[in-house]
């Protein structure tokens, strides 16, 4: 159940907010009730199909193929 839970939430976050690196997600995350490590996360992302994209201000954030 954790595991569908922090799926859903990292979904939510990504397509509701600018989001830039892995730290800056888990702190969001955090902020939910929600922990785990790096390397989880970097496995969520994978499984959502989550990728980066340019941000337009010299940077990247994240984005789910669905929302681009």
């Amino acid at each position: 159940m954790q595991k569908t839970k922090r799926l859903l939430a990292i979904e939510k976050i990504i397509s509701e907010e600018n989001i830039t690196s892995h730290e800056v997600l888990q702190k969001k995350l955090k902020a939910k009730g929600i922990s785990c490590t790096q390397a989880t996360l970097s496995r969520n992302l994978r499984q959502i199909g989550a990728g980066r994209i340019p941000d337009g201000k010299g940077g990247y954030k994240y984005f789910l193929p669905e929302s681009n």
